[in-house]
């Protein structure tokens, strides 16, 4: 509590404009991980997993560090379900 006759003195922050942010005002070129797992009808952690076993090529990575896949990699993706419904990778899932 101030002596009587004291008043009170506040501090005002102003905060800066903030001219930093990134907007996107399109589509970035290539797919997430979700948009990959979507067309080709697998769990995301699918991709995780033949990402993880080299069944798929790294992606190259955006400058915030998320993997971007390709078309292509839709298309292998596709050889390596289709190899595993066929028995070449040792599973029938």
């Amino acid at each position: 509590m101030l002596p009587k006759g004291q008043g009170c003195y506040i501090e005002l922050f102003w905060l800066e404009p903030a001219v930093l942010y990134r907007v996107y005002a399109g589509a970035m070129d290539g797919l997430t991980r979700s948009h990959l797992a979507v067309r080709t009808q697998v769990n995301l952690e699918t991709i995780r997993f033949y990402e993880g076993k080299g069944l798929l090529p790294i992606a190259p990575r955006t400058a915030s560090g998320y993997p971007k896949f390709s078309e292509s990699n839709v298309e292998g993706f596709a050889f390596v379900k289709r190899s595993k419904l066929s028995g070449f990778l040792g599973g029938n899932s």
